[in-house]
């Protein structure tokens, strides 16, 4: 069962997130060392809308699988899309991954579990960044031999229906930065807990 904690400040939560990004970061690159491409796959298409859907699902970038899983798509796991006219979003869902619980209570066998942090506030500056376009990819651009980890985000609107939303992307495929420092003007007013494998799996 998910369990909730207050977080006192964005400060902290901003510290712990980095803590995690830059650990994440040094495991996928000796994980991935010598396997990246200099050049990059074309950033996913400005399209189509993100479906409602009642849940949550932190495996919707694709980066949270682990070695034992299959690559092949699952269609069971939402595509991140682009903000649907007409939805009024109050707050951003942001997944990261964690080695373990978080906490004693946080019991999960041991096992991987996603951090979901809900950010609140003024989300103007943070649809902005989401509407922004992909950039185009010249056919002679080289980039560099590394991999980006993107959390999956999601937006929640007012009555509890939620999508999952699509980072804008550079032409080397990485996220653009606009959509990340929207979330760092807002606040983490809560985060849960939950198992990496959704359940019944």
């Amino acid at each position: 069962m998910a369990s909730r904690r207050r977080i006192p400040s964005k400060r902290r939560a901003g510290a712990a997130h980095a803590a995690r990004t830059s650990a994440l970061g040094v495991l996928a690159a000796i994980a991935l060392a010598g396997c990246a491409s200099l050049f990059p796959a074309s950033p996913a298409p400005d399209g189509p809308d993100a479906v409602p859907t009642t849940a949550i699902d932190c495996r919707t970038e694709g980066t949270w699988m682990l070695p034992e899983e299959s690559e092949t798509p699952d269609p069971s796991i939402p595509e991140p899309g682009r903000v649907p006219e007409g939805f009024e979003p109050v707050a951003a869902l942001r997944c990261s991954f964690e080695s373990g619980p978080s906490t004693e209570d946080d019991a999960t066998e041991g096992g991987p579990v996603i951090q979901v942090e809900r950010f609140e506030g003024d989300l103007a500056p943070l649809l902005a960044a989401l509407a922004e376009p992909d950039d185009a990819v010249p056919a002679d651009i080289a980039c560099t031999a590394d991999m980006e980890l993107v959390p999956p985000l999601w937006l929640e609107a007012s009555d509890g229906s939620l999508i999952p939303v699509h980072y804008p992307r550079d032409a080397c495929g990485k996220t653009k930065a606009g959509v990340h420092d929207a979330l760092a003007g807002l606040e983490v007013v809560a985060v849960t807990d939950q198992p990496a494998r959704p359940s019944g799996e």
